[in-house]
């Protein structure tokens, strides 16, 4: 008769993948980039005191869980599931307005019509579109207006050839010319962060890597499994180069199952690749 398994002690290298799965079980994000992961249970406790003001008693009335980790990596997924939205991806049936800022140096061929590389999106019937010739440093320089026909100052511009056309003598060669436009990309993807949409509960499973503590060539692998987990609303990503993405989750006991469980850790004998 084989030996049940029955591990007790092991070393935890580190967390390595998370998924979270919708109410209805199709997964609503997956990254294996998570890092400092850690779960905190909190205890609500009451003590009674006699006359002299002595504990004689400590009820604890109620739980509450969280866990957290970062994302090492910027992951738009994660980005959209934090706004209580999905990742957009653009087709040739749903384009998606995207900025597009185009530096332009002025020589002799194109001192007064400059094409672009995009054409510009719509609003209504009007096309609307920044444009500033910068100085050495890159600031604005010259702020022209848009407008039906050019003048000192004027530049209008052309759907149909994609073409900003300027007075004759308002650029001089050498010149760089800043034009800021959106156009109707077919390649894009877009995350929204909306005012009306928060995150929802689902399933969270955590993996942790590990070995065991008397043979680290023996491989561990460790799954925290949290029934009802909801990221909270607030949070802040920076944008740098050695930035993560906090995660934070609010945790509710499995009100339905048999053991009200925040969570639970399963720690199979060995671990499907």
């Amino acid at each position: 008769m084989a030996e049940n398994f029955d591990i007790n002690s092991f070393v935890i290298e580190r967390p390595t993948k998370a998924i979270f799965m919708n109410s209805d079980d199709t997964t609503a994000w997956y990254t294996n980039q998570i890092q400092d992961f850690s779960v905190k249970v909190d205890g609500e406790e009451e003590t009674k005191k006699d006359a002299a003001g002595n504990t004689i008693a400590t009820v604890t009335k109620g739980k509450t869980c969280t866990t957290s980790f970062n994302v090492a990596v910027y992951d738009l997924n994660i980005i959209a599931a934090l706004n209580g939205t999905q990742k957009e991806i653009a087709t040739s049936s749903a384009k998606i307005a995207t900025p597009a800022f185009e530096e332009v140096k002025v020589t002799a061929d194109n001192k007064t019509a400059i094409v672009l590389k995009n054409a510009v999106k719509a609003v209504g019937t009007a096309y609307k579109l920044s444009v500033t010739t910068l100085t050495n440093d890159g600031s604005p320089k010259k702020i022209f207006k848009q407008g039906s026909a050019e003048a000192v100052g004027v530049f209008t511009y052309t759907s149909g050839t994609k073409t900003v056309t300027f007075n004759e003598g308002d650029l001089a060669e050498g010149d760089t010319v800043l034009i800021v436009y959106e156009y109707d990309a077919e390649k894009a993807v877009r995350v929204a962060a909306s005012g009306d949409k928060f995150p929802t509960a689902g399933k969270l499973y955590v993996q942790v890597a590990g070995f065991d503590i008397c043979d680290q060539s023996t491989r561990v692998y460790a799954y925290y499994r949290f029934p009802t987990a909801k990221l909270t609303s607030s949070y802040q990503t920076d944008i740098k180069l050695d930035a993560t993405i906090p995660m934070e989750f609010n945790c509710a006991v499995d009100y339905c199952g048999d053991d009200k469980k925040f969570y639970d850790i399963v720690v199979p004998s060995s671990e499907i690749a």
